[in-house]
């Protein structure tokens, strides 16, 4: 089964849809703003969808995790990236990890400039 396909059937298996995965976004931001991890979002996706289709499988709580790691992973940029601006810093430095998936694992430990304004730095892109 191809990725895509899998995420798609983990969507279908929680019954996210746009509205829920909105929800989702702006619930990983509070949880990344207030310093939390991505097991606090994993927990308040289960019981947000429990309301609504009942206890999820051992499959839909997996899919879970790992929406909230990839909804945390995204928020959790966004509030480095606008803190380091908020503070007049242009440099971040790419922390190394572990669960760190293949698409990231290259920029791993490495310092971009936020801006493109720092010379001898690469560009942090989206």
């Amino acid at each position: 089964m191809e990725k895509c396909d899998r995420w798609h059937a983990g969507l279908a298996a929680l019954s996210i849809d746009a509205a829920d995965e909105a929800a989702i976004d702006r619930e990983a931001s509070r949880i990344a703003w207030r310093g939390q991890t991505f097991r606090a979002l994993a927990k308040w996706i289960i019981t947000h969808q429990q309301s609504r289709i009942g206890t999820p499988t051992r499959e839909g709580k997996a899919f879970a995790e790992a929406l909230a790691h990839a909804k945390f992973s995204e928020a959790q940029a966004a509030r480095i990236k606008a803190e380091g601006l908020e503070y007049g810093h242009d440099l971040v430095e790419i922390p190394e990890s572990l669960d760190a998936c293949e698409k990231c694992r290259p920029f791993l430990g490495r310092i971009f400039s936020i801006t493109g304004k720092t010379p001898g730095f690469p560009k942090l892109e989206e």
